[in-house]
This record gives C-alpha cells, structure tokens and sequence, in this order.
C-alpha cells in the first residue's frame, strides 16, 4: 500500500500545506557564500551540499512526522541530493505517517534500524 492511502485527503493536504510552509522557511534562509578580494588577498565561504544525508527519526513507539519534515527539507533546500531516512522498528515496519512525510519532504528511502542493544531487548 502506498503512503498516502493510509490517509483521508484532509491529512495529506495539511502535511503538503506543512511542508510548502517550512519549504518556503528554509528557502528563505538559505546561505549563499560569498567572497571577499582585498590588497590581493581571497577570502570568503563556500557552500557546497553533500551527495548523500542521514536523517534519523525517532519513534519506535510514536510516529514523528514533523522531525522527518524538519530534518529532510533543510537537507533539500540545501542541495543534498539524496537524503536517506532512517527510524526505529515498530510494529508493521516503517510507519506510514514517517513515509508519507519523507515522500512529500523528497528523501530518496526509509529504513528501520535499530542498535544491538535495542536489538537486544
């Protein structure tokens, strides 16, 4: 089943409503870089994205939608190109309210992981 299936069109339309908001937020933050040349010296910041992101995501027992929005869009906004998100197990697998906001947010993959010491309890 996809993501959004799980939801009435009402849940869907604030998520989206929720992430052209904080979109728009990020955006307007955004660092651009700049450089400085003075008595022959360059100086000044580069900003560059990373290939590949992490986001982790909190929620073996309660699902987190807003941390996924939170986290992904910035990395987007940014440039990262492929940002993966990553969640504990729960019942069920990933939980559709994580995956619908990592699909709307634009993260490439969701995944379970758990520590050894999670694993072993």
């Amino acid at each position: 089943m996809h993501p959004i299936d799980h939801f009435g069109q009402r849940l869907v339309a604030r998520q989206h409503e929720l992430e052209h908001l904080l979109h728009a937020w990020h955006v307007a933050g955004v660092e651009r870089g700049f450089e400085l040349r003075e008595n022959g010296i360059r100086t000044g910041i580069r900003v560059s994205p990373l290939a590949h992101a992490g986001v982790y995501v909190p929620g073996s027992t309660a699902a987190y939608p807003s941390s996924v929005l939170m986290n992904v869009l910035p990395a987007k906004v940014a440039g990262v190109a492929e940002i993966t998100v990553t969640t504990p197990p729960s019942p069920g697998g990933v939980r559709p309210e994580v995956l619908l906001a990592a699909r709307l947010a634009g993260a490439a993959a969701a995944a379970q992981v758990a520590s050894k010491a999670a694993a072993m309890r």
